[in-house]
């Protein structure tokens, strides 16, 4: 079933309008120009989203290089790849 624009306009609406009702933050993405919505899960661990309801990794151009830098680091003992301080409101 193909949808028509005006229902991807008002699913896409819909979805932005969730993501910032259940955020407990949001910043652009340090790697890319994409804005992130944070979701709590309701096993405590924040998630990364896109504004169409991806999560953020799976369709970020720099997760890879972004994990990759991630691994080295944590060779050096550092344990995360950016300091980041707590998620904005």
């Amino acid at each position: 079933m193909t949808r028509r624009p005006e229902q991807e306009a008002y699913l896409a609406a819909r979805m932005l309008e969730l993501l910032t009702r259940i955020a407990v933050g949001r910043r652009k993405c340090k790697f890319c120009p994409a804005m992130l919505y944070f979701v709590r899960h309701a096993d405590g661990a924040i998630v990364s989203y896109t504004d169409d309801g991806t999560n953020h990794w799976s369709n970020c151009p720099e997760a890879e290089a972004a994990r990759r830098l991630q691994a080295i680091l944590r060779q050096k003992g550092q344990r995360k790849l950016l300091d980041t301080g707590p998620i904005p409101e």
